[in-house]
């Protein structure tokens, strides 16, 4: 039989579990983690994917703290409940965790608040503020300095490839980064983008996400709310870790899908793949992966194609952009998307290369940046995406496929809609020029290069080039003269031959890609 006075120690404990509860109002997060052990490696990386909260404030705004559920239930989503509440939870901010005795439940709810910059899928367009932040602690700080990370994230002194020139190169201008600069809601001033904040305590062998935390406070005490900012990136010092468990410095970075937030482990701040990668996760990119179907198994962020693979190791940043799943979800080339309604019938386009794309003339009617099929009317389990790795300008040190057209699986299309829910990708088939691949029955094949493009066809389990040359106008053709031959009036692309389609053809002297004059090839495609 217990004693009087355990008696009164259980209930006083009870009592003061009662006493700390409160219903929890989070916004559901999801989180991609990066581990540093595993990066020499892409076929066996297998990073973490966690749904965390957002505790939201009083205000239905977000407070920038980030908890871990004790038990969450798959019946709730990011993509069903974007917001719940944690009924009779318990905060436990020394483990960032949200502890759930028994007795609590976990509700879905609507969000009140009236932020809508932070409630709804990022923009992909327009201009970005970001605020870069350099962590002071008592027994160790961030090692790279205020103007190193500026430099590095927004070219300030002179850095020619950051997360701001690379993000308006790949997006042909069409999105910027730009650092925060003035004064604040709480009265400090911040240059060049980046802040400091000073954390009273140890962070050696803290669990990052408690330190993110504490960074975040210290950032509200001394800079004001965090909505000021659309984009937080914390640069924490080496010594933290990625589970509360877990090993001292086994993690790179980590970025929150449809968030501001992003955190590094320290010097992997200012490395550009990494700050590609994980400020793509800010903007709805899940990781890019590896289809694999020889083995029956998926390869995840094996995907070089484009920077939501696995990030590069230290001191490698290579010069590119995005795959073709990322391409048509950031929208930056809406106007020279096609879908195919039926591919089996047999079509030939030109791709262009999303790194020549132009915003000025578009595609004409045959061309596209990305190629989009349904692939579910015909047994495939998603949709395929197919585009032209070209590589050049910004996308000039792309790692796989380069100058190949490539073939791409997603689970899911996003819509000019908020969808709470984006796909992740596959990389399916590199084909060079001449090869093709077949995908439950769909022919896809690169014809040929013409004029900077790649000439492209699909049909059903025969050869789609076949069409170019059999007399007849088929879709993607803009002439058919019955032979596949050259300076005829009709290419053997079957294209019409005109000065500016960046042939030259025998009666030209030049071919530019354009019909302007004074740029060395007049608007006729003579030599000036």
């Amino acid at each position: 039989m217990s004693s009087p006075s355990h008696i009164i120690l259980a209930f006083f404990a009870l009592s003061l579990i009662a006493s700390a509860r409160s219903n929890v109002p989070c916004k559901l997060l999801e989180v991609e983690i990066d581990q540093n052990a595993q990066l020499d490696n892409a076929r066996i990386q297998q990073p973490e994917n966690q749904v965390r909260c957002m505790l939201m404030n009083d205000s239905g705004g977000e407070s920038g703290e980030i908890f871990e559920f004790q038990d969450l239930s798959p019946d709730f989503s990011v993509s069903k409940t974007p917001f719940v509440t944690v009924m009779g939870g318990i905060l436990n901010r020394d483990t960032a965790k949200i502890m759930q005795p028994p007795g609590s439940f976990i509700s879905s709810s609507k969000h009140l608040g009236s932020d809508d910059r932070r409630t709804l899928r990022p923009p992909t367009v327009g201009e970005r503020t970001v605020l870069v932040v350099r962590v002071i602690a008592l027994d160790t700080s961030t090692t790279v300095d205020e103007d190193t990370l500026s430099d590095r994230v927004f070219g300030t002194f002179g850095d020619r490839h950051n997360l701001k020139s690379q993000y308006e190169a790949c997006s042909h201008n069409q999105l910027s980064f730009v650092p925060f600069s003035g004064a604040t809601l709480g009265g400090s001033n911040v240059s060049n983008g980046v802040a400091e904040v000073e954390i009273s305590e140890n962070l050696r062998g803290m669990y990052n996400v408690v330190a993110s935390n504490k960074a975040t406070e210290a950032l509200k005490a001394k800079y004001g709310s965090i909505d000021q900012f659309d984009h937080v990136m914390y640069c924490l010092p080496y010594g933290t870790s990625s589970s509360y468990w877990g090993l001292v410095e086994d993690w790179s970075a980590l970025g929150y899908l449809d968030s501001w937030l992003s955190m590094y482990n320290d010097e992997w701040c200012t490395y550009l793949s990494v700050q590609m990668h994980n400020i793509g996760h800010n903007l709805y990119l899940r990781h890019a992966n590896k289809d694999s179907r020889e083995r029956g198994v998926a390869l995840s962020q094996a995907d070089r194609t484009g920077y939501m693979g696995l990030p590069f190791p230290k001191k490698i940043h290579p010069i590119m952009c995005f795959n073709n799943a990322n391409n048509w979800q950031l929208g930056w080339f809406k106007p020279c998307h096609a879908e195919l309604l039926d591919p089996f019938a047999g079509q030939t386009f030109l791709l262009v290369g999303a790194a020549e794309y132009s915003t000025a003339t578009g595609c004409s009617a045959n061309e596209a940046v990305v190629l989009m099929v349904d692939g579910r009317k015909f047994g495939e389990n998603g949709y395929l995406l197919i585009g032209f790795n070209k590589k050049v300008g910004p996308n000039s040190e792309t790692r796989e496929g380069g100058n190949k057209v490539t073939v791409h699986r997603s689970t899911l299309i996003a819509t000019d809609t908020y969808d709470p829910n984006p796909f992740e990708s596959y990389l399916v088939a590199k084909l060079a020029e001449g090869m093709s691949t077949m995908v439950e029955g769909l022919v896809i094949k690169y014809c040929k290069g013409y004029g900077g493009k790649a000439y492209v066809g699909l049909r059903a389990k025969t050869d789609p080039c076949e069409l170019c040359g059999n007399g007849v106008l088929d879709a993607g053709e803009t002439c058919d003269d019955g032979n596949t031959v050259d300076d005829d009036g009709c290419s053997s692309a079957c294209q019409l031959e005109v000065c500016g389609d960046r042939e030259k053809q025998a009666n030209e002297e030049c071919d530019d890609g354009n019909t302007v004059s004074g740029d060395g090839c007049s608007s006729t495609c003579r030599e000036e």
